[in-house]
Formats: C-alpha cells, sequence, structure tokens
C-alpha cells in the first residue's frame, strides 16, 4: 500500500475487501461536512440565482462555491491589508518613502510599454 496525493494506493495482491475498507476510512477522514446557516432572501434573488445556474448544477452548490470564492478573496485581501501596513511600518521605522510622483512615474512607463507591446502584436 501506498499512499499518493492524499490517497490511497493498493497493490494489486490486495483482496477487494481490502481495498473498500481502506476507500471507505479514506472518505470518512476526507468527506466530513459542516452546514452552513440557511439564508432567508428575497424571491426575486432566489430565482436570479437560480437562472443563471449552470447545466447540472445544484443551488447549494452554487452558495457553497461562492461563499468559498468570498473566504478566498477576503484571505487574500486580509494578506494584501497586512502586507501594506508592515510596509509602512518599515517605512516609518527606517525612515525611507518612495514619493507618490516616482510610484506614479514608474506605473505611467510601464503601461506605456505595455500599450506599445499590445499595440505591436495586434
Amino acid at each position: 500500500m501506498q499512499e499518493r496525493d492524499g490517497l490511497i494506493v493498493v497493490l494489486k495482491k490486495r483482496g477487494a475487501c481490502r481495498i473498500i475498507a481502506l476507500h471507505m476510512q479514506y472518505m470518512e477522514r476526507v468527506m466530513k461536512t459542516a452546514a452552513i446557516p440557511a439564508v432567508r432572501v428575497p424571491p426575486e434573488l432566489r430565482q436570479a440565482a437560480e437562472e443563471v445556474l449552470h447545466t447540472g448544477e445544484t443551488l447549494s452548490g452554487f452558495v457553497e462555491e461562492a461563499v468559498r470564492r468570498n473566504v478566498e478573496f477576503r484571505q487574500v485581501q486580509g494578506a494584501f491589508i497586512a502586507r501594506g501596513l508592515a510596509s509602512a511600518q518599515a517605512s516609518r521605522k527606517s525612515g525611507k518613502y518612495v514619493s507618490a510622483t516616482a510610484v506614479l512615474g514608474k506605473l505611467s512607463r510601464r503601461l506605456g510599454k505595455a500599450r506599445k507591446r499590445s499595440t505591436a502584436s495586434a
């Protein structure tokens, strides 16, 4: 038996019962879930959500994906803010700052180069 990418790979000489038992153990570890509280929404919002579902997609799956994306966004946002605050603190501590004019100038040059590349490839 070997474990690869979180999945248990069983050698062929093992019996089918052993494979099933190992798979069930794996599923018990991985598939434990928790419920998110029900959310009351206006009927118009529910209808709008149902209208944008992809073929085979459920409203529950849609809501789960929305929650996952929002959690990920807020984690990234929190990390971004933390980096900004740490940078500001380091600047205050060292006394070294970059002027807004210098930053905007550099961004303007980068934008100009990107526009030239875009125009050249079109």
